[in-house]
C-alpha cells in the first residue's frame, strides 16, 4: 500500500449535503433511461481515415450484452466474435470462427450466462473503449483484433485449462497496463505500472522483459519507494540467468544508493550468493563474513553463517568451515553433534539444515575427525528430503564408516535404507556401496551373487560398466583371475577412453601380472603411460611394468619404467611453503 501511489484528484463528493447528492446522483437519470427499451448507439465524430479513432455515443440500461454488442456491431461496422474457451483449445483465445462473412455478428455461446444486462453511458468513446467497457460491465474481457475489424469477447470464468486462463488473463493485464502507459503518461503511478508489467512478464518466464521493466524504474524513477525492490528483483532475474556480473551490478545500485532501505540486509546476503555462484570463493567469504557482523537481522545472520560455511568447505578450509556451520546450527536450535550430546528438539528440518550437517560430516571427514563425521552424516540422512540427497548422504556415511572400520556398522546402514523413488542410476550406485561393503567383510560371494543379479538387466552401458568391474573385483578378492580378466575385457568394450576405462585397464594388467601374461601386462601399461590417464594412474601402471620386466629379468627396463614414473602432483599447500621458501 505505501508503495503505490496515489492519485491527488479531489473527491467531487466531498461536503455535498444529502440533497445535493440526490441531485448529483438523479442529474444522469433522464440521459440513462434513454436506454431503457433498448441500446442507444450513435455517432458523434466519424473518422473515415481512422476508424478506430471515431467516437460513439453509447447509452444502455437494461438490455443484454449481446443485444447492445450486435447494435454497435451493426453500426459501427464491426465483427463481433464470442470466444468459447472450453470449446476450442485450438484457435486463438478459444474464438469461434464466423460461419459468415457478411454477417456482423455471430450467434453467442449457449449459456445464459453470457446475456448479462448492462447499465452503461458513453458520451464520447472509440471504439475500442466502447467494446472494453461494455464488456467490463458484463464481466467480460473484450479487445480488438489485430486489423481493428472484429471485437473478440472472452469470459475469463470458462477455460478449458489452468495454463490456458492464466495466459489469457495475463496478456489481457499487459495489453491494459501497456494502455495505461500510452494514454497516462505524466500519471504519477507510471513507475507502478511498469513494476507490473515485470511481474507479469516473470510470470510467463519472460526473463528479460521483465527485467528491462524493472531496471526502467530503477534509473527513469530512481526517487520512487518502488526503486530498491525493483533492482532486487532485476538482480534476481539475472541470478535466474547466471548473468552475476549483472545481478551484482544491480545490487551494488541498491547498496549504494538505498543504504537505509529495508531491503537492504537482503541485498548484502544477495550479493554474497551472487558472487559465491560465479566462483569467487574468498570474495563471497568476506561477504558473508560482513553480512554476520553487521546483523541485519538473526535471520539473516543465520543465513551468512551457513554461506560463509559453503564458500570455507570450497576452498578446503575445513576448520573454517566447521566454525561457521556450527554457528549456522546452533542459531536454528541445533549444534554440533558430539558423542555426549542428544538430539536437540523442535530442530528446525529443511534443505539448509540437510547442507549444514552433510558439510559438516564432510569437513570432519576431511580433517581425520570420523567419528564427528559419522554423527554428522547421521543427521543429514535423516534430513534428506529427496533421492538424491538421500543417496548423497547413505554414500557418504557408508564411506566414512568403512574408514572407521565399522564395517558392521555401514552394513546396517545400508540395509535399513527407507522406501525411495530411486531411479536405475540411484539404485546402481547404493548397490556398488553395499558390494564393496560386503567385500570389506570377506562376503565377496554374496555381493557377486548380488551383482550378477541386477547387471544381466541393465541396459545403460555406463552403468553395466560399473557393475561388471565391481564383479570382476569380487573376483580378484577371491583370486578367480581367470574369471576377472573376463570382466574386464568386458568393461572396456562398454565404455569409452575415460577414468572409467583408465582404471579397468589398470586392474586388468594387474590381473594378466598375476597370470604371468607380462607381454601383456606390459602392453596394457605401455598403452595407459601414453594415454591421457591420471598421475596416479600411471604412477601405478609404472610400477606395474616395472614389475611385469623384473619377472621377466629384464632389470635394465625395470629400472627406467620406475626413473620415468610421473611425479606425485604437489598439494597447493606445499606449493605455497615453497614458494615461501623461495622468497
Amino acid at each position: 500500500q505505501q508503495l503505490w501511489a496515489h492519485s491527488t484528484e479531489k473527491d467531487p463528493f466531498i461536503g455535498l449535503s444529502e440533497t445535493e447528492l440526490s441531485k448529483v446522483l438523479n442529474s444522469g437519470i433522464e440521459k440513462i433511461n434513454g436506454g431503457l427499451l433498448a441500446p442507444q448507439v450513435q455517432p458523434v465524430d466519424i473518422n473515415p481515415d481512422s476508424p478506430t479513432l471515431s467516437r460513439w455515443s453509447v447509452v444502455c440500461n437494461g438490455p443484454g450484452i449481446e443485444e447492445l454488442m450486435t447494435r454497435f456491431a451493426s453500426n459501427a461496422a464491426l465483427d463481433v466474435r464470442w470466444a468459447r474457451s472450453a470449446d476450442s483449445p485450438s484457435t486463438e483465445l478459444g474464438a469461434v470462427s464466423l460461419s459468415n462473412r457478411n454477417a456482423k455478428t455471430e450467434s453467442k455461446p449457449a449459456n445464459s450466462g453470457w446475456n448479462r444486462s448492462v447499465t452503461l453511458y458513453l458520451p464520447a468513446a472509440t471504439p475500442q473503449q466502447v467494446a472494453t467497457t461494455a464488456a467490463g460491465a458484463a464481466g467480460f474481457l473484450a479487445k480488438l483484433d489485430d486489423v481493428n475489424t472484429v471485437i473478440i469477447i472472452t469470459d475469463p470464468a470458462e477455460y478449458y485449462a489452468l495454463s490456458e486462463h492464466t495466459r489469457m488473463l495475463n496478456e489481457h493485464a499487459i495489453w491494459l497496463w501497456r494502455k495505461l502507459l500510452l494514454m497516462y503518461g505524466d500519471d504519477k503511478r507510471i513507475p507502478n505500472a511498469h513494476f507490473a508489467l515485470g511481474v507479469l512478464h516473470d510470470q510467463r518466464g519472460q526473463i528479460n522483459e521483465a527485467a528491462a521493466e524493472y531496471k526502467l524504474i530503477a534509473n527513469r524513477y530512481s526517487q520512487t519507494p518502488l526503486a530498491p525492490f525493483a533492482l532486487l528483483r532485476s538482480s534476481r532475474l539475472k541470478m535466474k540467468l547466471q548473468d552475476y556480473i549483472g545481478a551484482s551490478r544491480d545490487l551494488k545500485q541498491l547498496i549504494e544508493q538505498y543504504p537505509d532501505n529495508e531491503l537492504i540486509g537482503q541485498a548484502h546476503l544477495n550479493m554474497a550468493e551472487t558472487t559465491m555462484k560465479a566462483g569467487y570463493y574468498d570474495q563471497a567469504c568476506s561477504l558473508y563474513k560482513k553480512a554476520y557482523t553487521l546483523g541485519f537481522s538473526p535471520e539473516a545472520k543465520t543465513v551468512a553463517a551457513l554461506g560463509a560455511g559453503k564458500c570455507f568447505y570450497q576452498l578446503n578450509d575445513y576448520e573454517s568451515a566447521i566454525k561457521w556451520l556450527t554457528l549456522y546450527l546452533e542459531a536454528n536450535g541445533a549444534q554440533q553433534p558430539s558423542a555426549n550430546t542428544p538430539a536437540v528438539a523442535g530442530l528446525k528440518d529443511g534443505a539448509d539444515l540437510y547442507t549444514a550437517y552433510l558439510l559438516l560430516g564432510k569437513s570432519h571427514m576431511a580433517l581425520g575427525n570420523l567419528q564427528q563425521a559419522c554423527e554428522a552424516l547421521g543427521r543429514t540422512v535423516k534430513k534428506a528430503n529427496a533421492s538424491d540427497e538421500y543417496v548423497e548422504a547413505i554414500t557418504s556415511l557408508v564411506e566414512t564408516q568403512i574408514k572407521q572400520k565399522d564395517l558392521v556398522g555401514a552394513l546396517s546402514t545400508i540395509q535399513n535404507i527407507r522406501a525411495w523413488p530411486f531411479s536405475q542410476e540411484q539404485t546402481t550406485q547404493l548397490l556398488l556401496l553395499k558390494s564393496n561393503v560386503l567385500r570389506e567383510l570377506g562376503l565377496t560371494d554374496q555381493a557377486s551373487t548380488l551383482l550378477a543379479d541386477r547387471v544381466q538387466y541393465l541396459t545403460d552401458s555406463k552403468l553395466k560398466a560399473d557393475l561388471t568391474l565391481e564383479l570382476a573385483r569380487c573376483q580378484i578378492a577371491t583370486e578367480k583371475f581367470d574369471t576377472a580378466r573376463i570382466y574386464l575385457a568386458e568393461v572396456l568394450s562398454l565404455v569409452e577412453a575415460g577414468p572409467v576405462a583408465h582404471t579397468a585397464s589398470l586392474e586388468l594388467a594387474e590381473v594378466c601380472l598375476k597370470l604371468k601374461d607380462y607381454r601383456q601386462t606390459i602392453s596394457i601399461c605401455t598403452q595407459l603411460l601414453d594415454s591421457s590417464a591420471s598421475k596416479q594412474i600411471k604412477q601405478q601402471a609404472s610400477k606395474t611394468l616395472a614389475a611385469a620386466y623384473s619377472s621377466q629379468k629384464d632389470y635394465d627396463k625395470a629400472a627406467m619404467a620406475l626413473l620415468t614414473m610421473p611425479a606425485a602432483k604437489v598439494s597447493k599447500k606445499s606449493d605455497n611453503i615453497t614458494n615461501a621458501d623461495n622468497k
